[in-house]
């Protein structure tokens, strides 16, 4: 797990068991326009329910123009995702 001092480095969050919040990075790092490598990004990740907020290590990469992949460093996640165009 990310230490706690490395919330600094964030740029979006990840609030739990929400799927919005995930489009944040895949917007800004256009994973859907073009072809990303594997891009890690620490991220605020708030727990359900606690609302804890706990740095988190993620890495988001393109697959093609509906598809991308997702692994978290701290909760052993590590799925190809379909998004849309909304």
């Amino acid at each position: 797990m990310v230490q706690s001092a490395d919330l600094k480095a964030v740029l979006d969050c990840d609030l739990g068991l929400c799927p919005l919040t995930i489009t944040m990075p895949i917007r800004r790092l256009t994973l859907l326009e073009t072809q990303v490598p594997k891009t890690q990004l620490i991220m605020a990740w708030i727990d359900i329910p606690s609302l804890q907020v706990i740095a988190s290590d993620q890495y988001y990469s393109s697959v093609d123009a509906e598809n991308v992949r997702y692994e978290s460093g701290t909760r052993g996640v590590d799925v190809e995702l379909e998004v849309d165009g909304d």
